[in-house]
């Protein structure tokens, strides 16, 4: 049985949201809502109010290469695809 969609894509993360934001979000989502951050809201409620897991055992440099990876990633798809 397939699995339903369980949050945002990865891919492009960092051309959608500051990486101030990304950080703020991996370690404390939950905390971003509350402090009124609409896209946050938008984000928790598009995926049926299930909160993200806090993350503040990463620090902002692991959550940075985290996003670094994704794009490396990302764009070796991408050539694959071309290949």
């Amino acid at each position: 049985m397939p699995c339903g969609k369980l949050g945002p894509a990865r891919e492009g993360v960092d051309e959608r949201r500051s990486m101030d934001w990304i950080i703020h979000f991996v370690q404390s989502s939950q905390s971003l809502i509350q402090s009124g951050d609409n896209d946050a809201a938008v984000l928790f409620k598009q995926f049926n109010n299930i909160p993200m897991p806090h993350h503040d055992d990463q620090s902002a440099e692991q959550i940075r290469n985290g996003v670094v990876y994704i794009q490396t990633e990302a764009k070796s798809a991408a050539v694959a695809e071309k290949s």
